[in-house]
């Protein structure tokens, strides 16, 4: 049943309306193409925002008569239907190019992408570009990458960081000790020399007061680092004798 007046002018406006908001526009021969993969394609053009629609040839060509878009008149014969996005100028040409592959129907005439004009293999190489949210994952992933070396670097210093640590000793190092002479007297002689390992209350040297000899004895097990006095010297009281560690 033919168009009325009043239906072709409504469709004249729509189609105006339409371009003159378009980011991208694709013309689609979809002779071949089934009710269920026409559905399927519409469907996922619906979920890209991209607006799917069939119009006589005349008509767009009525409308789009003295704008950019009449470049694309000599490719309206035959079958056309027009794939409109307004957001992403990619998703029209993506979409229906990944149809084509799986179903190996229908075909792409031409297009417009934000103003640029391109024929049926134009439009093809367009149909091959990745979609806005995969520009800019790869975007974010090249910006994340220096980031991501360079959290990598620091983590294998801190791993050689604390492998350059020593290891903790199962048993804790033993201060040094300073013994002191308990009062003022005479060094009589030394039991154990500067090196030499010594046990926990081993004398390790004499002194000599109103006759009589005193041990000092080691505080503690370790190894005598060093004898402070001679034979014969005269020593205070609280005067460092030996010193263990």
């Amino acid at each position: 049943m033919p168009l009325t007046k009043e239906q072709k002018q409504k469709q004249i406006s729509d189609i105006k309306d339409k371009f003159s908001r378009a980011k991208a526009a694709v013309v689609v021969d979809y002779m071949g193409i089934t009710v269920s993969e026409a559905d399927a394609m519409r469907k996922e053009l619906r979920e890209a925002e991209v607006d799917y629609s069939v119009f006589k040839n005349t008509l767009v060509k009525e409308a789009l008569k003295d704008t950019d878009f009449s470049e694309m008149f000599d490719y309206l014969k035959g079958s056309s239907a027009f794939a409109i996005s307004y957001e992403d100028p990619t998703s029209p040409a993506r979409i229906i190019g990944n149809t084509i592959k799986q179903i190996e129907k229908m075909s792409l005439k031409c297009g417009f992408i934000e103003g640029s004009f391109f024929d049926s293999e134009g439009i093809k190489q367009m149909a091959a570009l990745p979609s806005k949210e995969e520009l800019i994952a790869k975007l974010i992933g090249s910006m994340n990458a220096p980031l991501t070396n360079l959290v990598r670097v620091l983590g294998q210093v801190s791993e050689k960081v604390e492998d350059a640590k020593p290891e903790a000793s199962e048993e804790p190092a033993k201060a040094e000790v300073n013994e002191e002479a308990p009062a003022e007297k005479v060094a009589e002689s030394e039991t154990a020399g500067e090196g030499e390992e010594v046990k926990e209350k081993q004398p390790i040297a004499v002194i000599e007061a109103m006759k009589m000899e005193t041990n000092i004895l080691a505080s503690m097990t370790g190894k005598i680092a060093k004898i402070a006095v001679k034979e014969g010297q005269q020593v205070k009281s609280g005067e460092l004798v030996a010193t263990i560690e």
